[in-house]
């Protein structure tokens, strides 16, 4: 964000969001899951009886059914998701993301940075900033992951321990 490139007088907004509790709600279908399962366990240790199906001294393993936080590749996927999802809201295009190591650091169309589940969106045009920012939050609502904190736009704001001063810059 740093090496974005705006006039000296423009006022640079920004808007944000978090989805809530995103790694819980990117489900895992059954061929994945297996990957990902906790430590076994007799079926007994886990409350698991002949009813179940399960002998008491059988040993079972959990797999997770959404994304866990220490697998390596769940960052990487819920940032995949995330950027897909504003892709799929039609109202910016894969060259308007920010992305370090990117050479166009033009801040003279409204841009959008994401990392993991924040996303962010950045412009000259308060209205249409926010107007960006619904679109997307209604696209994400819509697809079942929730959105929170989200932060409208505004000249000042802290993101990711980071303030972005839209007016200093």
């Amino acid at each position: 964000l740093a090496d974005l490139e705006c006039e000296v007088d423009d006022s640079v907004f920004s808007a944000t969001i978090d989805v809530k509790d995103c790694f819980h709600r990117l489900r895992l279908d059954d061929s994945l899951s297996d990957y990902v399962c906790l430590p076994g366990g007799t079926a007994a240790s886990f409350s698991l009886t002949v009813a179940d199906g399960y002998m008491p001294d059988e040993i079972v393993y959990l797999a997770c059914s959404c994304l866990p936080m220490g697998f390596s590749w769940s960052v990487f996927f819920a940032q995949d998701v995330a950027v897909e999802m504003i892709r799929r809201a039609g109202v910016l295009d894969a060259a308007d993301e920010i992305r370090d190591g990117y050479a166009d650091t033009s801040l003279d169309r409204v841009r959008f940075f994401c990392y993991v589940d924040n996303i962010g969106v950045l412009g000259l045009d308060a209205k249409r900033v926010d107007e960006i920012m619904n679109v997307i939050k209604d696209t994400l609502n819509a697809h079942g992951l929730l959105t929170h904190d989200h932060v409208p736009a505004c000249l000042c704001q802290d993101v990711l321990g980071v303030e972005i001063d839209g007016k200093r810059h």
